[in-house]
């Protein structure tokens, strides 16, 4: 079965900030920064490996058109630790956005993180000129997907053999409390 999908058209962004004390900072190419990501994913249940180069390599470095210095991004909590991350991948071919790994430690959930590293990271799709951007997430990251939906994502029917993508969406929606979706056909 595959992921769902959602994409976000080039619009306004809610500006959402990090709780006091919080900060952003970049990826820099080093092993500890290398080891901040594979706990926090590891943490948040997004990968199981135990070797964090190849985590690292398979997921984050074999992505197409990665800059990882300037696509990956951290959120660090007031003693300095990373307890979050996400990447925006800039594809220059087609001009979109790939929102990529957003994965928070579960002691830090639940404080707006979530909603701040999307405003962040919808700000930089807007400073680099991007005209939409995309993700892939799972039915049951209910939080991950209500925050994509506030901020202005909207779900994608699209072709999947093994499931009907509408009834899904709906499953989800209903979850959520929303009514209804307003769906982008692929």
């Amino acid at each position: 079965m595959k992921q769902l999908k959602m994409i976000r058209p080039k619009g306004e962004v809610l500006k959402r900030n990090l709780p006091e004390g919080y900060s952003f900072a970049f990826f820099t190419e080093c092993q500890a920064d290398i080891d901040a990501w594979c706990d926090i994913c590891r943490k948040a249940d997004m990968c199981k490996s135990l070797d964090n180069d190849e985590v690292f390599r398979k997921v984050m470095r074999s992505v197409k058109g990665i800059e990882l210095e300037k696509d990956l991004f951290f959120v660090a909590a007031p003693d300095g630790s990373k307890i979050a991350t996400s990447a925006l991948i800039h594809n220059k071919e087609k001009n979109n956005g790939y929102l990529h790994m957003v994965a928070a430690i579960p002691e830090h959930r639940n404080l707006g993180i979530g909603h701040a590293m999307l405003s962040f990271a919808m700000g930089l799709s807007e400073e680099r000129g991007i005209d939409y951007c995309v993700l892939t997430t799972d039915d049951y990251r209910l939080p991950a997907i209500k925050n994509y939906l506030v901020g202005g994502f909207r779900p994608v029917l699209y072709e999947d053999p093994e499931s009907d993508m509408r009834q899904r969406w709906q499953s989800v929606a209903e979850k959520l409390g929303f009514d209804s979706l307003d769906f982008i056909k692929e």
